[in-house]
């Protein structure tokens, strides 16, 4: 049986906890005033921009859950499962960075925009 409560929580509660960390890391007296949109040759451990580490997660997160699908092959359903709620969580992180890049729009800088 497919875990639909886990699957709930990761899809509709992940997004709004990152965009809460993405307004809450705003706030930081070190936190950039402008930032830039994520890039694939930015420093993902840069701390002075939330959306560089967080894209990076949820590139993380998409890259093991495509690993866990493919090893069902070997493994079974359960990492079927699992590959598939990794994907989710990935991706779910990718729709909170979006979001915070929608709710935090006078913080992106206009150059990369």
């Amino acid at each position: 049986m497919f875990p639909l409560c886990g699957t709930a929580v990761v899809v509709l509660l992940l997004p709004l906890l990152v965009v809460g960390g993405v307004l809450l890391w705003g706030t930081r007296p070190i936190a950039d005033r402008q930032w830039s949109r994520p890039s694939h040759y930015a420093n993902p451990g840069t701390m002075r921009n939330p959306l560089f580490p967080l894209n990076f997660i949820g590139y993380v997160c998409i890259a093991m859950g495509a690993g866990g699908a493919i090893s069902s092959i070997w493994n079974g359903i359960h990492a079927s499962i699992h590959g598939t709620l990794n994907i989710l969580a990935g991706m779910s992180v990718l729709l909170g960075v979006r979001l915070g890049m929608k709710l935090c729009k006078s913080r992106i800088a206009a150059a990369s925009a």
